[in-house]
């Protein structure tokens, strides 16, 4: 194997093992995105609260929690909040208080 390859699987590598770490800027979108092994959509509450659901596509034994990154629209004030831990093939979805819109979306091996 070429050093110019090594070096090309190593940074995918690299980069594919700190996707699950950093957060993903949030974007408006119908689809769902994605993150690494994840797709996540944005949902509305019944009283028209933000959240997202991130559902993560691992192993038969990883478990994982979804979180998000939220801004409230009075001060501008940015707070993170989590989903509860589930199992892979599963969908955590974390929630914006009332008056906040989700900023970046996260996804955490548990």
């Amino acid at each position: 194997m070429s050093a110019q390859r090594r070096s090309a699987l190593a940074a995918a590598a690299i980069t594919a093992a700190g996707a699950g770490l950093l957060g993903m800027p949030a974007t408006a979108s119908a689809a769902p995105a994605s993150l690494y092994n994840c797709t996540y959509g944005y949902v509305t509450g019944s009283l028209g609260h933000k959240g997202a659901a991130v559902t993560y596509k691992g192993g038969a034994n990883d478990y994982f929690f979804g979180s998000i990154d939220c801004q409230r629209f009075d001060n501008g004030y940015v707070y993170h909040h989590e989903g509860p831990i589930v199992h892979a093939g599963q969908t955590s979805t974390a929630w914006c208080d009332y008056n906040a819109k989700v900023i970046r979306v996260f996804y955490t091996a548990a």
